[in-house]
C-alpha cells in the first residue's frame, strides 16, 4: 500500500511541475509573439537587415552566460543602426520584477573580449583597448524601451554583440528560496537597419583621374591589387578658376573616410598646380574610398598632399610578401602557420632577415571557425650556440652581452596588423600612412630578456593578418660608449661590467650590414593554448550556432586563465566555514532524538505515532 502512495504522490508531482512549466512556457512564447508583432520604424532610405528576437540574458558569470548575436553588414553604407530593447518575463505570481541593468557590446571582425567581473587580463594578453577594431559598449535597462544605436560609415562584414546583466559580486548576493519570490527572466530584442550610400562613383586608382571643381564634393572608390606596394594616385583639376579654395583629400578603406577616421588627410591648392599626386599604403585586395571635398581658409592644420611623395616611399621598396602555410587539426580552433615547407613536424619557422630588406609574413584568420579561440604569437632571435637553446644568451656577469670585434648589437621590430602591412621603425613603433603604433615585439640581442617575447590575443579578427619584421644594426642601436665623433664604438676588452670600466680605446665602426634568424611561431587554440592553467576547465560555449572557447575556473579563482587567485578566500577561512557547517549539522540531533523517542517515523509499513496507542 505504501508504494501506492508513493506512486501517486509523484505522479501529481510531475503533474503539478508538468502544469507550470507548461504555463511558464505559454507566457514567454506570448510576449515573444509580442516583440515579433512589433514593426521596426523604418527611416527613409533605411532597409531591414536582420533582427533577432526572445533572446535570453543571463547575469554574468563568465563567458557561459553570456548571449551573442551577429549582423551581416555590406558595403558601401553610410549609416547602420543597431536597435536593442531589453524587458522582463514575470513567470509567476509572486511578487514583481524590477528592471536589471543590461550590458552590450558590440565589434567587427570578432567576439568582444571583456572583462566584465573586473579581474585583470594577463600579462601576456594584448590590451583589447588597443586593437584596431574598437569595441561599442552600450548600457541599457530592461524597462521594454528602445535604445538605437548608429555608426556612420560601418565597416563591412560580420559585426558581433555580446549581452548580459551586469555583474554582481556573487558574495554580495542574498540568497532567496526559489519558489517563494518571483521568478523573472531578461529576453533581449535587437535588430539592424542601414542606409546605402549611393554617391560613390567606381574608378581605377592606378590611372590618373580627372575631377572637375565645379561637381566637389565628390566621392570615389577603387579596389587595391592583392600586393603591398603604395598607389600613386594622379588628381587632375579643371575648371580652377571658380574658386580659389583648397581641395582637401581623405582616403580610407573599406568604407567611406569620416573627419575622425581615414588612412591619409590632406590638402592642396588647385590654382598652384591642378595636378597632384598623391601616394599612401592599402589594405591589399580591398575597396578604397577617396573623399574630395573644398575647404575655405586657413588649412595649415592638415598636412600638405605634397608630404605624401615617393621620398617617404623608398624604405618600401624593399619589402617582400610571403603567405603561411595553414597546419590545421580536428580540434575546436586548434590550428597554426608557418612558412611553406615539407617538414609536418614542427610548425616553427626560422624567417631569415637582413637590414636591407622587411620581411612581411601574412596568414588568414576565418570568419565563425577561427575567432572563438586565442592566437598565440612567439617570436625569438636565434643566437649562437652560447645562448641556451636559441633563447638565453651567455651567462655574463652584467645586463648586456659582452661588445667585442666578434659579437654584433642588432635589434629586431616586429608589427603585427589585420588588413594591411605596417613599417617597423627603428624607435620601435610601427607606421602605416599617418598612424603610428606600438610594434608588438621590440626584440634586442643586447639584452637575453628582450631576445623573447610572446603575445595572446583572444577572439582574433577575421581577416587577413600581417607580420612585419625589420633589422636593425649596431651602427643605430648599439648602448655602446662612442667615440668624440660618434661614429665609432669603444671595444669592451673584458666581460661583464656594466659601467663600462673594462673598454679599451679600441674602437671599431658599426655594422650598417647585418642579418639574423628569427624563430617564429603562431599558433591558436581554445581558451589559452587549450587550458586554464591548474584552476579551471576549458569549456565552449555554442549559442545560436556561434561556438566560444571560455574558462570555467574553479571556487574563487578568476581571470581570462583561472590564474587570478585576488578572491580566493584563505584556507583560514574555509577551515572556519567548514567547522561552522559541520556544528551546524549536530543541532538536527536533538529533532533526531525526539523524533525516535516519539515513533515520529514511518515503520512497519504505515504504523506511525498515532496507531502505537491502543
Amino acid at each position: 500500500m505504501r508504494y501506492v502512495y508513493l506512486l501517486l504522490l509523484y505522479i501529481c508531482y510531475v503533474a503539478s511541475n508538468g502544469d507550470k512549466e507548461d504555463e511558464i512556457e505559454y507566457r514567454k512564447r506570448r510576449i515573444i509573439e509580442q516583440l515579433m508583432n512589433t514593426r521596426p520604424v523604418l527611416l527613409p532610405g533605411y532597409q531591414l537587415v536582420t533582427r533577432h528576437v526572445g533572446i535570453d540574458v543571463f547575469m554574468y558569470r563568465s563567458y557561459r552566460t553570456v548571449a551573442v548575436v551577429f549582423y551581416p553588414v555590406t558595403n558601401d553604407l553610410s549609416d547602420a543602426r543597431f536597435t536593442f530593447q531589453c524587458e522582463e518575463l514575470h513567470l509567476n505570481n509572486i511578487g514583481s520584477c524590477s528592471p536589471k541593468e543590461v550590458v552590450i557590446h558590440l565589434k567587427q571582425g570578432s567576439y568582444p573580449a571583456v572583462n566584465p567581473d573586473g579581474y585583470n587580463f594577463p600579462k601576456t594578453f594584448v590590451n583589447p583597448v588597443l586593437r584596431e577594431e574598437p569595441i561599442h559598449t552600450i548600457e541599457l535597462l530592461s524597462n521594454g524601451t528602445n535604445l538605437t544605436y548608429s555608426i556612420p560609415n560601418p565597416k563591412p562584414g560580420i559585426w558581433y554583440a555580446l549581452a548580459y546583466i551586469k555583474w554582481q559580486d556573487p558574495r554580495a548576493q542574498k540568497v532567496e528560496q526559489q519558489g517563494l519570490v518571483a521568478d523573472c527572466h531578461t529576453i533581449w530584442y535587437t535588430d539592424l537597419q542601414h542606409k546605402v550610400e549611393e554617391s560613390s562613383v567606381l574608378i581605377n586608382c592606378y590611372t590618373s583621374l580627372n575631377v572637375n571643381y565645379a561637381t566637389l564634393p565628390a566621392l570615389y572608390k577603387c579596389k587595391a591589387k592583392d600586393n603591398i606596394e603604395p598607389i600613386i594616385l594622379e588628381l587632375n583639376v579643371i575648371n580652377t578658376t571658380i574658386s580659389s579654395a583648397n581641395i582637401t583629400v581623405r582616403v580610407q578603406s573599406e568604407s567611406p573616410p569620416t573627419k575622425d577616421d581615414y588612412l591619409i588627410y590632406c590638402a592642396f591648392d588647385p590654382t598652384l598646380n591642378n595636378t597632384q599626386i598623391i601616394n599612401f599604403h592599402t589594405h591589399p585586395t580591398a575597396m578604397h574610398f577617396i573623399y574630395l571635398d573644398i575647404i575655405e581658409g586657413n588649412t595649415s592644420d592638415i598636412a600638405n598632399c605634397e608630404s605624401y611623395d615617393l621620398k617617404n616611399f623608398e624604405e618600401n621598396q624593399n619589402r617582400s610578401l610571403t603567405d603561411l602555410m595553414r597546419d590545421d587539426t580536428d580540434r575546436f580552433f586548434t590550428f597554426a602557420y608557418g612558412l611553406p615547407t615539407t617538414d609536418l613536424l614542427d610548425m616553427t619557422s626560422l624567417v631569415n632577415v637582413t637590414s636591407s630588406e622587411i620581411r612581411v609574413l601574412r596568414f588568414d584568420v576565418n570568419q565563425f571557425i577561427d575567432i572563438g579561440g586565442s592566437l598565440v604569437i612567439e617570436a625569438s632571435l636565434l643566437m649562437s650556440a652560447g645562448y641556451y637553446g636559441g633563447y638565453k644568451r651567455e651567462l655574463l656577469k652584467g645586463s648586456l652581452l659582452g661588445f667585442t670585434e666578434d659579437n654584433q648589437f642588432f635589434k629586431v621590430v616586429v608589427c603585427l596588423s589585420v588588413g594591411h602591412a605596417s613599417i617597423p621603425l627603428q624607435s620601435g613603433q610601427c607606421r602605416f600612412n599617418d598612424r603610428v603604433t606600438q610594434a608588438l615585439f621590440v626584440l634586442n640581442s643586447t639584452d637575453s630578456d628582450s631576445i623573447y617575447d610572446k603575445i595572446i590575443i583572444p577572439y582574433p579578427e577575421a581577416g587577413l593578418w600581417y607580420v612585419t619584421i625589420r633589422l636593425f644594426c649596431d651602427s643605430v642601436v648599439c648602448p655602446c660608449p662612442t667615440s668624440i665623433d660618434g661614429t665609432k664604438y669603444y671595444v669592451q676588452t673584458e666581460k661583464g661590467d656594466e659601467d663600462f670600466s673594462t673598454f679599451s680605446n679600441v674602437t671599431r665602426n658599426g655594422e650598417t650590414d647585418c642579418n639574423a634568424t628569427v624563430l617564429l611561431s603562431l599558433t591558436s587554440g581554445s581558451c589559452i593554448s587549450g587550458k586554464c592553467s591548474n584552476n579551471g576547465n576549458c569549456a565552449l560555449n555554442t549559442f545560436s550556432g556561434l561556438v566560444m572557447s571560455y574558462c570555467s575556473c574553479s571556487a574563487g579563482y578568476g581571470g581570462w586563465d583561472c590564474s587570478d587567485d585576488s578572491r580566493v578566500d584563505s584556507h583560514a577561512y574555509m577551515l572556519v566555514s567548514i567547522f561552522l557547517l559541520t556544528l551546524s549539522n549536530l543541532l538536527f540531533l536533538f529533532s533526531i532524538y525526539v523524533a525516535t523517542i516519539r515513533l515520529y517515523y514511518v515503520a512497519n509499513g504505515m504504523k506511525t505515532h498515532g496507531s502505537h496507542h491502543n
